[in-house]
C-alpha cells in the first residue's frame, strides 16, 4: 500500500511513541510538527530551556496508555521521533498549559466555579507561578512554522524542539484574586490542616513556580500576548456562563 504524500503534517493527538510509529510509517512529508509538552522537563525553575530535555538520549521503547505516565509518553514519542524518524523534517512544539474560553480540561472554570458557588477549595501552591499560552497563539504559532521558508525551517529544526509560552506567570492566588474581582464573591478556601478526601483539589496543585525560555520561539518573529491579560478576557466569559 503506497504511502500518503503531505507538504506539511501538524500532530496535535500525539500521545505516545505508539502514534508516531502509526502516522509515520503510513505517509510521508516535507515537514512533521508534533506538539509536545512542558511537562517533559525534570525540574520547574525560571526560563526553562529546551536543551533541558535531550529526546536523543532517551531511553525509550514504544509503549501505549497503560504502565506509563503523561510525561513518560511524551518524552518517548519525543524520542521515536528523533531517532526512529530522524530522516523525516520536523520540529517538537513543547506548550505548558493552554488558556482557552472553550477548554474541554475546565481547569480555570473549575476555579470560576468553586469561587461564584462559594464551594470550598483547597489549594497547596496559591503563590507558585504557573506558565501558560493563549490558544490563538498556540494556533497562530503553529501556523507560523508553516510559514517559514524551507532554509528558515532548517535553521530552526536545529533546535529540534522549541518552547513556545505566553508573557509572564501567573499564580493560583492570582487567577483566584482576578475572579473575585470580576465576580464580586470571595473564594473559600479549605484548611489544609482539615484536609480530608472529600474536600475538592485545585486542578493546578503540586504545580511548582516554573516559565519557558522562548528566545527561539521569537526568532520567528512571533509576539506572545501577555498571560495576565488573555485570563482576564476569558474569565468575564465564564462567569457570564456560570
Amino acid at each position: 500500500m503506497p504511502r500518503e504524500e503531505f507538504d506539511i503534517v501538524y500532530d496535535m493527538l500525539v500521545l505516545a511513541p505508539d502514534h508516531i510509529k502509526e502516522r509515520l510509517t503510513l505517509l510521508n512529508c516535507d515537514r512533521y510538527i508534533m506538539v509536545s509538552s512542558a511537562e517533559i522537563y525534570e525540574e520547574c525553575h525560571i526560563g526553562i530551556r529546551e536543551e533541558e530535555y535531550n529526546a536523543e538520549r532517551e531511553n525509550w521503547a514504544y509503549c501505549g496508555y497503560e504502565g506509563a505516565s503523561y510525561k513518560i509518553r511524551k518524552r518517548y514519542a519525543e524520542s521515536a521521533l528523533v531517532t526512529d524518524f530522524k530522516d523525516i523534517p520536523s520540529i517538537r512544539v513543547r506548550f505548558p498549559v493552554v488558556l482557552s474560553s472553550e477548554d474541554y480540561t475546565k481547569r480555570i472554570v473549575w476555579y470560576v466555579e468553586h469561587i461564584i458557588n462559594r464551594i470550598p477549595m483547597y489549594i497547596n501552591n496559591m503563590k507558585e507561578k504557573l506558565a501558560f499560552i493563549s490558544s490563538e497563539d498556540s494556533g497562530a504559532f503553529l501556523e507560523r512554522l508553516c510559514d517559514l521558508d524551507g532554509g528558515t525551517f532548517q535553521l530552526f529544526r536545529e533546535h529540534k524542539a522549541i518552547n513556545a509560552a505566553g508573557e509572564g506567570i501567573l499564580s493560583p492566588a492570582e487567577i483566584c484574586q482576578q475572579i473575585e474581582t470580576l465576580s464580586g464573591e470571595r473564594a473559600i478556601y479549605s484548611n489544609p490542616m482539615l484536609f480530608t478526601p472529600d474536600v475538592d483539589e485545585a486542578p493546578f496543585n503540586g504545580c511548582r513556580t516554573y516559565s519557558l525560555d522562548t528566545s527561539a520561539a521569537k526568532q520567528t518573529g512571533f509576539t506572545f500576548m501577555r498571560n495576565e491579560e488573555y485570563l482576564m478576557s476569558i474569565l468575564k466569559k465564564h462567569i457570564n456562563h456560570v
